[in-house]
């Protein structure tokens, strides 16, 4: 159903409105659907997909602990990534190990909590000992937001347009409806999502999906809000009780599936059909499934090589050998954080990390006032293969072969520098080494 909206016409101040046509859907809480064959074909198939990459995912020889937490990094990412944040994982990373400061507004900071609230999302919406509520979903939504301004948070106030020019609303390819009509909206979803019936997980998973965005209920964080329902839908259903699917991956693996993606969601809105809408998604989780999978084939050859390479240079009781669990289930720890998780002393972790990175085992970047995050490379490789995100913002391809000698200022000392030449040498996660050139065979490093 379509109705007529006067908005607040943002060309000019004053009492002047124009009018275009909203969208109000239909209630779906008693919607009957029945896939056609094929349809029903599809569905069969991506459950097959979901089962046998959730039970490689709880089986892992790398913990399922630790599987989990790369997956919903992948999936926070890519779901950032539609919406137009993008930033380098090496920047995610050291976002996410350090402490939370209020009012973050760096692309990689808005990113990191995209990232918890996909976490957030599947302990709490997905799980089955509770209904699914509105409550539940905006506080999805609050923490998406919790950084930035506090009109962002929770159903909007004003009316909202995708596409178009902000500045002539009329031209608008879709207009949600009007902000009055969202509660009503929002409950009658919740009680599509939370009534038992034989509606395959797939299917309602993504029709309420679609649903949501027609709703379009908040401000911001709409795409991911829903992106994360999703997810935690199937969670609940027994579908997928261990995996987390890098769904947004396979939604933006191309220009073609993007566009599949937003022609989804109009078979609510009978632009299309639901049984189109149920097979995009469908073809969704079948890749993603596929990249779960061999996320968990990737993580377990990382581990092992980690494990590897520290056994052979560290001795059996250093802790480098205690770190290395950590690096994967945490990607980004710092050496007080990992002394807290290890119980041993801040400066036996700070020392083993250094050791690791002289022998490019983890490298680091700066974390803040005086602090350091460390990762293992091969996990940042891991998780952009997932996510379809770059691992730092100057690839490897881009660095010379050759050592370039820039005459810059090096020095132990700040305030008093010693003018000289750094080693410049490419280093494995991208950017060069920054030591005094001629540091010998003790590691390349980011900082001397």
């Amino acid at each position: 159903m379509r109705v007529g909206v006067a908005l607040a016409d943002a060309r000019r101040r004053g009492s002047n409105f124009v009018y275009a046509n909203a969208y109000v859907p239909d209630h779906i809480a008693a919607l009957s659907y029945t896939p056609g064959q094929q349809t029903a074909q599809s569905l069969s198939v991506a459950g097959e997909c979901i089962a046998r990459a959730d039970a490689r995912v709880r089986k892992s020889a790398a913990g399922s602990t630790q599987i989990v937490g790369l997956l919903a990094r992948s999936e926070g990412i890519g779901s950032s990534t539609i919406e137009g944040y993008n930033a380098s994982l090496e920047k995610i990373v050291v976002e996410s190990a350090m402490e939370h400061r209020s009012h973050t507004t760096t692309t990689a900071g808005i990113i990191r909590d995209g990232i918890e609230s996909v976490a957030y999302a599947l302990d709490t919406l997905g799980d089955q000992a509770s209904p699914i509520s509105t409550v539940g979903i905006e506080d999805v939504q609050r923490g998406l937001v919790a950084n930035q301004g506090g009109h962002l948070r929770g159903y909007r106030l004003t009316f909202v347009q995708i596409g178009g020019s902000s500045a002539v609303p009329e031209t608008a390819d879709f207009i949600p409806p009007p902000w009055q009509d969202v509660h009503g909206l929002m409950e009658d979803l919740c009680d599509f999502i939370n009534r038992e019936d034989f509606v395959h997980p797939i299917a309602k998973a993504a029709i309420a999906h679609a649903q949501f965005e027609t709703i379009h209920p908040f401000p911001d964080g709409n795409g991911r809000t829903g992106r994360a329902l999703f997810q935690a839908m199937l969670r609940r259903s027994g579908l997928m009780t261990h995996a987390v699917l890098p769904l947004s991956a396979a939604i933006a693996e191309s220009d073609d599936s993007l566009q599949r993606y937003v022609a989804a969601l109009g078979g609510v809105r009978d632009v299309g059909s639901l049984d189109e809408t149920v097979e995009a998604f469908c073809d969704f989780v079948v890749e993603a499934s596929m990249r779960t999978e061999s996320l968990v084939d990737e993580t377990e050859e990382a581990l092992e090589e980690l494990r590897a390479t520290v056994a052979s240079q560290f001795r059996s009781d250093s802790v480098a050998h205690r770190l290395v669990d950590l690096l994967v289930k945490h990607v980004s720890i710092t050496a007080n954080g990992a002394a807290r998780m290890l119980g041993a002393t801040p400066q036996s972790v700070r020392t083993a990390l250094n050791n690791m990175e002289d022998r490019n085992v983890v490298a680091s970047r700066a974390g803040g006032k005086a602090s350091r995050v460390y990762f293992a490379p091969g996990i940042l490789s891991v998780i952009a293969e997932a996510s379809g995100s770059e691992v730092n913002d100057h690839p490897l391809s881009s660095l010379p072969s050759t050592p370039m000698p820039w005459d810059v200022l090096t020095g132990p000392s700040r305030g008093r520098p010693q003018r000289g030449k750094r080693c410049g040498g490419p280093l494995r996660t991208g950017g060069t080494c920054m030591r005094p050139a001629g540091h010998g065979t003790t590691g390349h490093r980011s900082k001397p």
